[in-house]
């Protein structure tokens, strides 16, 4: 009995020390205007935490000052707390993939936060992406940091829960914009590892 209470103790002990990981290091050397990624991780390895922080970095002020306050950017990068606020989008394609929220849906949300109209060309969600990002750069005068979360959701679908699968014509669109230079200046898109 005494075996399990300590095993117990131990991995309480470890999801504690876990959960206390400074993994800001990493997100400063994402940190490159003008870059273009794409992380690849196994399941459960934090991709979604990394694009939030990165996000609220990006978006700076005090959240940002707040979140990593304490931390290896805080102590060692603070230049980066002090940069303009950007211009974030952070779509989730995994709702998208699962009929739960789609790309158009999130777009008009991104763009009634920046008080754009989201006129949507003839149910094209690639030209309303374009649309919506073009003339958020315009009136804010920032090019766009575009987070695409699970750009690989359809495959992890069952063929029942797959609605339409929008992310490679996404990913496709954002790396046009971004390689003319047009609205979009920093582009990261994550999915999951997978071993055959």
């Amino acid at each position: 009995m005494r075996v399990s209470v300590r095993r117990m103790h131990s991995a309480r002990a470890l999801r504690t020390r876990i959960q206390a990981i400074d993994n800001s290091k990493s997100l400063a050397r994402l940190v490159l205007p003008g870059s273009r990624m794409y992380i690849l991780r196994p399941d459960g390895m934090g991709k979604s935490t990394l694009l939030r922080d990165l996000a609220t970095l990006f978006e700076g002020g005090p959240e940002a000052a707040h979140r990593f306050r304490g931390t290896w950017i805080a102590e060692n990068s603070p230049v980066l707390l002090r940069q303009p606020p950007q211009v974030v989008c952070l779509l989730d394609m995994f709702k998208a993939a699962s009929g739960r929220r789609s790309v158009s849906e999130q777009l008009v949300d991104f763009a009634s936060l920046h008080e754009v109209e989201a006129r949507s060309p003839d149910n094209d969600v690639c030209g309303h992406l374009r649309t919506v990002f073009r003339d958020v750069s315009k009136k804010t005068g920032r090019r766009i940091c575009v987070l695409l979360d699970d750009a690989d959701a359809h495959s992890k679908l069952s063929s029942k829960a797959r609605g339409e699968d929008e992310a490679p014509a996404i990913l496709e669109a954002c790396i046009d914009l971004h390689s003319k230079n047009d609205g979009v200046g920093f582009l990261l898109a994550t999915g999951q590892y997978r071993t055959p």
